[in-house]
C-alpha cells in the first residue's frame, strides 16, 4: 500500500471516530493530525515514519478522536472569537511573536506546492485568525502586566486581553506549521535549519496554551515563566 493511501484510509477512520461525537473536520485538517501523528510517534520512538505508522492502529485512532473532540471543545468551535470572553492576559511582545509567526505560517503552507487546495485551505484559516488577533489588538485596552516587573523589554509589561479559545486555535495551527516544517516546507529565501523553523513555531504553540490555560479559572498567568 502506497503512503498516500494509507493516510487516507487513517484520515477515513479518524473522520469516521470524530463523527461519533458530533464532531465534522475538513478531510486537509485530518490529513494534518495524522502526518503530525506519524512524525510524533517516529521521533519519540527514533524510529523511521514507515514504522511508525504501524502504530497508528484503530485504536490509536480512536484516542485521537476523543483527545481532539476535548481539545477542540476549548478553541469554541463555530463560535465567533472576536465576541468571545476575552481572560487570557497576553504580552505585547508575545502579541507581535504571534503574529509573525501567523505570517511565517502561512509562507510555510504556501509552499506546500503538491497540494495547492490544501495549502489554500490551510492558509485561509490562518488568514481568519490573524484578521481576528488584529482586530482584537486594534479595539482592546492595554493593562499593566501584573508580576511583570524585571522581565527584559517594556513590551513583557504591558498586556492585552484575548478569548483563550482563539489563542488555543492559533497555537494548533503553529503546531500543524511547526510539522509542516519539519516535512521541508520552507518560506522562500529561508536560509536556516528547517527543524529550527519548526521550533520556533511549537515554542509560540507552547506560550499561547499556557496563557490560554492561565486566562481560565486559574487566574492570571505566571508570566516570568515564560
Amino acid at each position: 500500500m502506497s503512503t498516500t493511501d494509507w493516510t487516507q484510509g487513517r484520515v477515513d477512520a479518524l473522520l469516521s471516530a470524530l463523527d461519533t461525537y458530533g464532531m465534522v473536520m475538513s478531510r486537509a485538517a485530518a490529513e494534518d493530525l495524522i502526518t503530525e501523528r506519524v512524525g510524533s510517534v517516529a521521533q519519540l520512538m527514533r524510529t523511521t515514519k514507515a514504522t511508525a505508522r504501524h502504530y497508528l492502529t484503530d485504536e490509536a485512532i480512536a484516542g485521537m478522536a476523543e483527545s481532539i473532540a476535548f481539545s477542540l471543545a476549548e478553541e469554541s468551535p463555530g463560535a465567533e472569537l472576536y465576541e468571545a470572553p476575552r481572560t487570557a492576559a497576553v504580552p505585547i511582545n508575545v502579541v507581535g511573536r504571534t503574529v509573525a509567526g501567523l505570517a511565517e505560517a502561512c509562507q510555510v503552507r504556501f509552499a506546500e506546492r503538491d497540494d495547492p487546495e490544501h495549502a489554500e485551505t490551510r492558509v485561509t484559516e490562518l488568514v481568519k485568525c490573524l484578521s481576528v488577533l488584529g482586530t482584537i489588538a486594534s479595539t482592546e485596552p492595554t493593562r499593566a502586566a501584573a508580576g511583570a516587573e524585571g522581565i527584559a523589554g517594556e513590551s513583557a509589561d504591558v498586556t492585552m486581553a484575548f478569548p483563550p479559545a482563539l489563542l488555543r486555535r492559533i497555537a494548533r495551527y503553529l503546531d500543524a506549521a511547526a510539522t509542516a516544517a519539519d516535512d521541508g516546507a520552507t518560506p522562500p529565501g529561508f536560509d536556516g535549519r528547517p527543524e529550527q523553523l519548526a521550533q520556533a513555531f511549537r515554542d509560540d504553540a507552547t506560550v499561547l496554551r499556557i496563557l490560554a490555560e492561565a486566562g481560565g479559572p486559574s487566574g492570571p498567568p505566571n508570566l516570568r515563566g515564560l
